[in-house]
């Protein structure tokens, strides 16, 4: 089945540690996105451009500095990141995130051995030298680097993380900067010929993500734009499953913390089976989504955090706050963004709130929904934060 552009699909990706888990930064592409739809224009203050809501097709069609890119591969999801790049998560293997350059791919060669040299200087091993590779109709420059991930707060058991870089040309003056950053696999365990396997099936999904890219004259899309899969929200053939208390836990299984769900609020795929540290929720009386997460931040606590509106990107901020809940102080913002279109106009109202727990991590609370205020109401997440730490 091929990825579709679904009116309906909507999941906050910005806190979802199964999505973008921050194991790792290279040549400052690995960011975090804003999470928003995709099938419509949105203005962050309010002046909504009359965007045509997109048709589903086949493919998804990415406008992304002034290319027009159409992945020909059955993906998870793609988000426009507000940091300026392309992330597309196709398995939980890797992401490959895109970035358009002013040079041509051949500028590359003339500062080759600079560019090589810099990066054993910032702690990275060359695993594969830059080589100049032919796929398709396309010619692509590609090499291979890795880096130990001594990140306190990672959560998986990788020592060091990969990355297959390619440069391939972009309209006539430019090229495309792409990395697939292997952060769901442990490339160091693997021997060579399972590598190269693993290296070829990804330099074919690039082909197949860019091999058709072309300058286009349409608007890009806009930051915090997303694409996903239609099995990537469904209950995947579940029941609705009822909680009145659920639970997140750590890696190993372990119960973080514990809190009350609310009546009408069901389990939304079903990941929520499993022993993670986030979980979905759907919320049918009010039509409210809803996202559980914990997550280790030694960077940040949860009043920087809130303070930050880092989700809501460019958008005005409604209502922002704190409330104590129990022994716990939460921060929170809230804010919406305009769906537009030419028949219609509509609203997205969202919620986001966190508490700081213990050695650095932090609870987050992450929810939406359409033409709904509601979703704006601290009040009415009340029960998710009344937790017991374990």
């Amino acid at each position: 089945m091929k990825a579709r552009v679904s009116m309906n699909r909507k999941v906050l990706l910005l806190i979802i540690s199964g999505i973008f888990s921050a194991a790792s930064v290279f040549m400052g592409l690995w960011f975090m996105g804003v999470v928003s739809f995709a099938d419509c224009d949105f203005e962050k203050d309010g002046q909504a451009d009359e965007k045509q809501l997109a048709d589903e097709s086949d493919y998804w069609e990415i406008i992304y500095g002034g290319m027009k890119i159409m992945p020909k591969i059955e993906a998870k999801v793609a988000t426009v990141s507000r940091y300026g790049c392309v992330n597309i998560r196709i398995t939980d293997d890797y992401l490959i995130q895109i970035q358009i350059e002013d040079n041509i791919p051949q500028d590359f060669w003339n500062i080759k051995d600079k560019r090589m040299e810099e990066l054993k200087e910032d702690g990275y091993r060359i695993e594969l030298e830059p080589e100049q590779v032919k796929k398709g109709k396309n010619d692509y420059i590609r090499y291979i680097v890795s880096l130990e991930d001594n990140a306190d707060d990672k959560d998986t058991s990788i020592q060091r993380v990969y990355s297959e870089v390619f440069y391939m040309k972009a309209g006539q003056d430019r090229r495309f900067l792409v990395v697939a950053v292997y952060d769901g696999i442990d490339m160091e365990s693997l021997d060579a010929e399972k590598q190269n396997e693993i290296y070829q099936e990804t330099f074919d999904k690039v082909e197949q993500i860019l091999g058709d890219a072309e300058p286009t004259d349409k608007p890009d899309d806009s930051a915090g734009t997303v694409w996903m899969s239609d099995e990537l929200n469904e209950s995947n053939g579940l029941e609705k499953e009822y909680l009145s208390h659920d639970f997140l836990y750590d890696k190993e299984g372990n119960i973080l913390i514990g809190y009350n769900v609310p009546e009408k609020c069901y389990l939304s795929g079903k990941e929520n089976l499993d022993k993670i540290s986030y979980k979905h929720y759907f919320e049918e009386e009010e039509e409210i989504y809803i996202t559980t997460d914990v997550n280790s931040y030694a960077w940040s606590n949860a009043e920087e955090s809130a303070k930050r509106h880092a989700a809501a990107g460019f958008s005005k901020i409604i209502n922002e706050g704190s409330i104590k809940v129990g022994d716990e102080t939460f921060y929170y913002y809230t804010y919406s963004v305009m769906k537009s279109s030419k028949k219609q106009k509509k609203y997205i109202y969202y919620f986001e709130a966190y508490a700081d727990l213990e050695d650095g991590e932090m609870y987050s609370i992450s929810a939406f929904a359409n033409d709904n205020k509601k979703a704006m109401d601290v009040e009415f997440y009340k029960d998710f934060m009344e937790i017991t730490r374990y």
